[in-house]
């Protein structure tokens, strides 16, 4: 269960911030405070008024541990500005965006009245229901915006420079265009996007199939408005053939060149960087994939091409079959791999690394199951999102062995979940796609980049995983499940 929290800051706290002072105490003796020893050095003998939301804990997961991040870098002076309101599931949703010495802090609560907020100095003075916080500057990153820290790497043998991290982009599109309810807007996806090129972000996955190409439509549009076209790797994939194309006697090429037609449209570029296979078309002949796609390289209408969903010998085939023909090489797989799920680990890791053929995988926080613990989150796509249930539902009580472990080191180090989750993953892959509907979302994605995992905290995390069945589109990635309509909207 997510925990909730309510406080009331008395303005005596304020004032004291703002003069520097420096240890926390509670009048209410009832609720523990915890800081971090180095808070603790640094705000000596402020009071801090506090009450309990029935029986619910002040502190506790999450906020305790985004509190220990935030406080070390208080300096004496605070600030907030009201800059949104929204309505959620009957609640009023709003975001202060505050400055605490110098450092962006985001905030976001849930008020059922309305939220009277000064600024310069004053905070509101009403009781919030705390969801999340978190500084805008993750571990690892400089004032200047952390672009600066980001990491980059070859995307395998390709000559395409990428950022550890890739932003995924299915929580982007009308969300009454397509299979999830969840997605955010035009408006609101742009700020993410924004955020990210601030981190340095440069790689970016989306699909047509994604809420029926609006996810490709708003990426196009941001890139174009706060990014050059040469400064960023923008990755778009295709779904098989229909079964109307078939009976039309559409062939493979021509399927793949009026599918990258209308991504190019979409995205309004006249290239992509990288253009995946989203899933195995098992009624199409596998020459005619390679042959359209070869096309579409020679066009200059993709760079490199990669692939998503397959078995590693289906991956093989693939490129001896372009070896053999002079057909262009996948030089990326998209598969289904986290903490949770490492299946990857039995053929295809190996048979990358042997290739150099970049890993970057999707789900790659298992649908956020890897950034809280179980019971925690309350989130639209927590409640909406039936395809991730289905991926992770059934094996859940082995996973969360896992998953608390995960909780149990972030606490450790003083870092998110999310951040240990990836610093796992990128010693195994190229750049894991992350998706992204909050600021939080990316920044700790970045955050991990910085964190190193030692071998034994990363034996710690290993140890419990038991095999697991597969899931999502790779359960259906067999000749039977071919022709069943249900399975074609499967996507990550």
């Amino acid at each position: 269960m997510r925990n909730r929290f309510i406080g009331i800051i008395s303005l005596c706290m304020v004032f004291s911030l703002l003069s520097g002072c420096g240890s926390v105490q509670a009048k209410d003796s009832t609720v523990p405070l915890s800081y971090s020893e180095e808070a603790r050095e640094i705000i000596p003998d402020c009071e801090f008024y506090v009450i309990k939301d029935g029986g619910h804990e002040f502190f506790g997961q999450p906020f305790e541990d985004a509190m220990s991040y935030i406080l070390p870098y208080l300096e004496g002076q605070l600030s907030g500005e009201r800059v949104s309101e929204t309505s959620e599931s009957e609640e009023a949703e709003a975001m202060l965006q505050m400055t605490i010495g110098g450092i962006p802090v985001e905030v976001e609560w849930e008020d059922n009245e309305s939220v009277d907020c000064l600024t310069s100095g004053a905070v509101c003075r009403q009781m919030w229901n705390i969801r999340h916080l978190s500084t805008n500057y993750p571990r690892g990153q400089g004032q200047n915006g952390g672009a600066d820290s980001m990491k980059y790497t070859k995307l395998g043998n390709s000559d395409l420079n990428v950022s550890r991290i890739c932003m995924g982009c299915m929580g982007f599109g009308d969300a009454g265009r397509g299979q999830h309810s969840w997605t955010l807007d035009e408006e609101h996806s742009r700020e993410i996007i924004k955020r990210g090129l601030k981190l340095g972000v440069n790689f970016y996955d989306t699909a047509i199939a994604y809420q029926s190409g609006t996810s490709e439509q708003y990426v196009g549009r941001a890139l174009r408005d706060f990014a050059k076209r040469e400064d960023v790797v923008v990755a778009t994939k295709f779904l098989p053939r229909t079964q109307e194309e078939i009976e039309n006697g559409i062939s493979g090429q021509q399927h793949i060149e009026n599918m990258i037609d209308t991504s190019l449209q979409n995205l309004g570029m006249d290239y992509v960087d990288l253009y995946i296979y989203h899933m195995w078309d098992w009624q199409t002949p596998l020459e005619d994939i390679m042959d359209g796609l070869s096309r579409i390289v020679k066009a200059g209408k993709a760079r490199y091409i990669g692939i998503s969903n397959c078995f590693a010998w289906q991956i093989a085939k693939a490129n001896a079959l372009a070896e053999k023909e002079g057909f262009a090489r996948f030089v990326s797989i998209q598969g289904h791999y986290n903490l949770i799920f490492r299946e990857e680990e039995r053929e295809m890791v190996p048979y990358c690394e042997e290739e150099k053929i970049a890993l970057t995988p999707y789900s790659a926080l298992a649908s956020g199951r890897l950034s809280r613990l179980p019971g925690e989150g309350g989130t639209k796509r927590a409640q909406e999102d039936a395809y991730a249930k289905f991926k992770y539902d059934a094996t859940a009580a082995q996973d969360n062995v896992i998953i608390e472990r995960v909780a149990e080191l972030a606490k450790k180090r003083g870092v998110t979940m999310t951040e240990v989750s990836l610093a796992w993953l990128l010693t195994k892959v190229t750049s894991p796609v992350v998706g992204a509907t909050k600021f939080h979302h990316i920044e700790g994605a970045v955050g991990a980049v910085d964190l190193e995992l030692t071998p034994e905290e990363i034996m710690y995390l290993e140890e419990p995983y038991v095999p697991h069945p597969l899931a999502g589109v790779m359960a259906q990635n067999k000749p039977a499940a071919a022709k069943e309509k249900e399975w074609f909207p499967l996507l990550q």
